[in-house]
């Protein structure tokens, strides 16, 4: 009888630990491109995060490819020098393809003062 318990408790404990580890190797891909968003040209080097945890940089043509948990809603934060922070949430449930369209940031300069010394003055002292 005892050994029978014992037989039982060490499946139990194996088929826990097998759905533990099925669990864990669950992930889907998630890839696209980055993009200017006026002229569709691809942006390089774009930090992409998932859950605030840098994952990637896109390539030279914009892409990008991150293996994410499956079942799971997720932050997708990309960052690119001179275009808007794009956040979103991701519903992680299949491989899917997210293209990320970047707005430029827009600056604009008060107003612009320039001064000038006339050249010809500096030309006419002469040293005694």
């Amino acid at each position: 009888m005892v050994r029978i318990l014992e037989t039982a408790a060490f499946i139990t404990v194996l088929l826990s630990t097998s759905f533990q580890c099925v669990a864990q190797l669950c992930s889907f891909r998630i890839s696209g491109h980055a993009f200017d968003n006026s002229y569709h040209t691809p942006i390089p080097s774009a930090k992409i995060f998932i859950d605030n945890v840098f994952v990637k940089v896109t390539d030279s043509n914009g892409f990008y490819a991150v293996d994410g948990p499956c079942n799971k809603v997720v932050s997708l934060v990309c960052i690119a020098p001179g275009y808007d922070t794009l956040r979103k949430l991701v519903d992680v449930n299949e491989n899917l393809q997210i293209d990320l369209f970047f707005k430029s940031v827009s600056q604009t300069l008060d107003e612009v003062q320039v001064n000038t010394v006339r050249l010809s003055a500096l030309h006419s002292v002469r040293p005694s």
